[in-house]
């Protein structure tokens, strides 16, 4: 996937869902190649997804869509290319956690983290995650865990 955002298509209406459809998921995260595949592995489960490169566009596909839940990657960029700790030394994408939560605080946040330790686990759930799940990915575990948000 090139650019910073993504769709596999529209938004299911209430009565798709309502007929067994699933919802719109939201993906953040910097690793494209993985990102487009986990898009085509829920795709294919049902789900609605699109894909948000950075934290930024991450805020910018929420405030112009609604979706079911959120998959975010705490190993996140600010914006595309620029790494580097917000203020508080946390990453960028537990700062999205939090700022998606204070916010919308209806929609599940799923963590994911390429370390995946405790204590990454732990600041996750802290910061209102409604999961988390550490790399490598595997798809049913995801879709599981999205089902269940």
């Amino acid at each position: 996937m090139t650019g910073d955002e993504g769709t596999t298509g529209p938004k299911p209406s209430a009565a798709a869902l309502a007929m067994g459809g699933r919802g719109g998921v939201l993906i953040v995260s910097s690793d494209a190649h993985g990102s487009s595949l986990l898009m085509k592995g829920l795709s294919r489960r049902g789900f609605h997804v699109q894909y948000a490169g950075s934290a930024e566009a991450g805020i910018r596909a929420l405030s112009r869509a609604q979706f079911d839940a959120a998959l975010v990657d705490l190993d996140l960029p600010l914006e595309d290319g620029k790494r580097g700790a917000p203020p508080s030394g946390d990453s960028h994408g537990l700062a999205l956690c939090e700022r998606i939560i204070a916010n919308q605080p209806d929609l599940p946040v799923v963590a994911v983290a390429r370390s995946g330790t405790l204590e990454s686990a732990v600041k996750s759930i802290r910061a209102g995650a409604y999961d988390y799940l550490g790399r490598p990915l595997r798809i049913d575990a995801v879709s599981i865990a999205i089902a269940r948000a």
